[in-house]
C-alpha cells in the first residue's frame, strides 16, 4: 500500500536527503497550506446543511488551531539567520515570512540585506 511504501521507503529516503531543518520547513509549509484551507472551509457557504453543522465548523476551526500549532513548533527547529553563514534564496523566502517576534535573533550586514533584497526582486520578476 502506499501507506507502507512511504514509511519503509520514501519517508526515509526524505529524512536523509532534507535533513531535520528541510523537514522542518517541509512541515511548516505543508501545516500552513492545510491551516488556511481548513480556516477557509469553515467560511465557505456551502448548500449542504450537514456541513454548515455548528459541530463541524466547531471541528474545523479547532483542525485549523492544531495545524497553526503545528507551523508554529515546526518553525521553532528552524535555525535563525545569523550574519555567520551566508545568505541563500531559500533563507531570503523564509526572511520575508518571519514576524517581528521571530526575526528578533537575527543579525545581518548592510551587504547581506542588499543581497537579500535583490534575491527576493529576482525571484519576484521570475514568478
Amino acid at each position: 500500500s502506499w501507506t507502507m511504501r512511504f514509511a519503509t521507503q520514501e519517508g526515509p529516503s526524505l529524512a536523509k536527503a532534507g535533513g531535520k531543518i528541510g523537514i522542518a520547513k517541509s512541515l511548516a509549509q505543508t501545516a500552513d497550506k492545510l491551516m488556511i484551507l481548513m480556516q477557509a472551509a469553515s467560511y465557505v457557504p456551502v448548500p449542504n446543511t450537514a456541513f454548515r453543522r455548528a459541530g463541524v465548523i466547531r471541528a474545523m476551526k479547532d483542525l485549523a488551531f492544531q495545524l497553526y500549532q503545528v507551523k508554529r513548533l515546526a518553525q521553532e527547529l528552524i535555525p535563525p539567520i545569523t550574519s555567520s553563514r551566508n545568505i541563500d534564496a531559500d533563507d531570503a523566502r523564509d526572511l520575508v515570512r518571519l514576524s517581528p517576534q521571530q526575526s528578533q535573533g537575527i543579525q545581518m550586514n548592510e551587504q547581506q540585506i542588499e543581497l537579500v533584497l535583490e534575491r527576493i526582486l529576482r525571484n519576484r520578476q521570475n514568478g
